[in-house]
């Protein structure tokens, strides 16, 4: 999820991590994604969560198999990864 700590990212990441088709949730956001990510890591599903800051976008979309991206910012994002 890029844009994970934000006003959409958030809430989507909390129905992600309870669903039972989500083995693993990668949090980005350039902002409070890792403090996000311990708060949901904390809810007792199987899904692993990491959260990701600023330097790590490339290790949080490592081995993806579905990236959605709530964040305002997407255009910089996107550019940055390509």
């Amino acid at each position: 999820m890029l844009g994970a700590s934000g006003g959409i990212g958030q809430p989507l990441c909390l129905l992600l991590k309870n669903s039972p088709l989500v083995s693993e949730l990668a949090m980005y956001d350039i902002v409070h994604s890792p403090g996000v990510s311990a708060d949901l890591s904390h809810i007792a599903t199987p899904c692993k969560v990491k959260g990701y800051g600023p330097g790590q976008i490339r290790e949080a979309l490592e081995g993806a198999k579905l990236v959605i991206c709530a964040a305002g910012i997407s255009n910089r994002l996107i550019a940055f990864v390509r």
